[in-house]
């Protein structure tokens, strides 16, 4: 039987966690998934065209659906929207989700 020294089993047991790392870092970015606890007002602010109005509309729709709401007044949405701003504006750091949840309670 073949004797390996123990730093060559050491080398190689290394480099094959590192590559299993690697590669699932490779998957996560290749697989385009987001969690919206990521986004800070200040991410939501600086999107451009339709992307805030996107990530605006998810956000509401991710907490009408946590509330169990299935029905929305269109002003009120809008008046949300206004208010999502302004406080996004007033804490950049602040959670976007938690900041839209506070307004859809």
């Amino acid at each position: 039987m073949l004797k390996i020294p123990y730093i060559i089993k050491t080398i190689i047991t290394v480099s094959s966690a590192l590559l299993l790392i690697l590669s699932s870092v490779s998957f996560a970015k290749e697989s385009g998934l987001t969690d919206i606890y990521s986004y800070s007002c200040k991410d939501v602010m600086r999107m451009t065209g339709g992307d805030r109005e996107i990530s605006i509309s998810y956000l509401h729709g991710y907490w009408m659906g946590k509330n169990g709401k299935t029905k929305f007044d269109k002003k009120k949405v809008e008046e949300m929207t206004n208010q999502f701003y302004d406080q996004c504006l007033d804490n950049p750091t602040h959670k976007a989700v938690e900041t839209m949840g506070k307004l859809e309670k």
